[in-house]
């Protein structure tokens, strides 16, 4: 039956409710849609951060071949070869183990800071909070006897924006120190660098496989027995869990002098020989022999360095140290340094 109460303007009104909630409906189903593709909104922060994962790069590329690094505790966001020119030196950027970087999938992060005491080792933790906003928290070991304050790396990421936010948090923590004297007058002096080893293989394969369990490693091939210098990190791997490793015979920690040779600092490793300096009229066999080392000696010739002899023993590297350092601490040699092979600049 026909309504006869209805008019043209209360079927208008009806109309325009229920065009009024099917508008509303669909704005409801489109913006939750584009809530389930965009979830991550650049001013929501993520209800739990979420790890990313990174690739350090280039760890052992000396401090000097780095240029226009300010120190100042901030993140460098690179995505372009042409930027990335502008901080590294020309000479390493063209040599040919330097690894270059695809940039149409990765973003460089560039980190520079200085302080009190030099960088031992550095962890780092990178998180997303949200679009387009990172944190990165940093711990900075600190090595209490040795001077050089600047630090610095890069780190490989999954491709960021140019305008992505990074937060920098840093900590830092002073190691032990660890060092000693190689004369009695205390003028000549070592930081022990227990992030870096030398390690003594048997062979040259032992040593090209040992290579690829570190993330730095170089083989010195051309000595003989032949040595791998690596660097690790102190917190996790001690001497004793490298000689755990099948192709590891002995090892031993770098070592800083606390004086610039050439200009810079560099870590040195020690080999199974000293150079000694004696009081006089005293043999190199005399004070050896008061030391209890005679059974270990394998040759004794003069020393052309700053000793008078350079005396080879048959002894683990990891005794090196302890053997110098109680040689002038006893008083039996006025100076008792390892010979040390090697050179890597450390600071990174």
């Amino acid at each position: 039956m026909k309504n006869l109460f209805s008019t043209p303007s209360t079927h208008f009104r009806k109309n325009a409710i229920v065009i009024l909630c099917l508008t509303l409906t669909g704005l409801f189903f489109i913006t939750g849609c584009n809530k389930e593709k965009d979830n991550d909104p650049i001013d929501n922060p993520i209800v739990k951060p979420t790890d990313i994962e990174y690739t350090d790069y280039l760890a052992h590329i000396d401090l000097s071949d780095w240029i226009n690094l300010n120190y100042d505790e901030k993140v460098i966001i690179i995505n372009n070869d042409e930027k990335f020119k502008t901080y590294i030196n020309p000479t390493a950027y063209n040599h040919p183990s330097f690894n270059t970087v695809d940039f149409s999938k990765h973003s460089m992060l560039l980190v520079s800071g200085s302080s009190e005491n030099s960088a031992v080792y550095i962890t780092k933790k990178l998180q997303k909070l949200s679009r387009g906003k990172f944190k990165l928290d940093i711990e900075i070991f600190l090595n209490p006897v040795s001077a050089n304050k600047n630090w610095h790396f890069a780190i490989l990421v999954e491709k960021l924006s140019d305008e992505s936010s990074i937060e920098l948090k840093t900590k830092t923590s002073m190691g032990e120190a660890d060092y000693f004297y190689g004369n009695n007058e205390k003028k000549e002096w070592f930081a022990v660098r227990k992030d870096f080893v030398l390690m003594h293989c048997k062979s040259d394969a032992d040593a090209r496989a040992l290579c690829e369990k570190f993330t730095w490693a170089v083989c010195l091939p051309e000595h003989n027995p032949v040595f791998v210098m690596a660097r690790i990190n102190p917190l996790q791997t001690k001497l004793d869990d490298l000689l755990q490793i099948p192709e590891v015979l002995s090892a031993a920690y770098g070592l800083e002098r606390a004086e610039l040779i050439m200009g810079y600092r560099s870590v040195r490793f020690p080999m199974n020989s000293i150079e000694i300096k004696l009081k006089e009229d005293q043999t190199p066999e005399h004070i050896l022999d008061e030391a209890g080392l005679t059974e270990y000696i394998e040759e004794i010739t003069l020393s052309y360095g700053l000793g008078d002899y350079l005396v080879i023993l048959n002894i683990e590297l990891s005794e090196i140290l302890r053997i110098s350092r109680d040689l002038v601490e006893s008083g039996l040699c006025v100076r008792a340094v390892p010979r040390l092979i090697g050179g890597v600049e450390p600071y990174k």
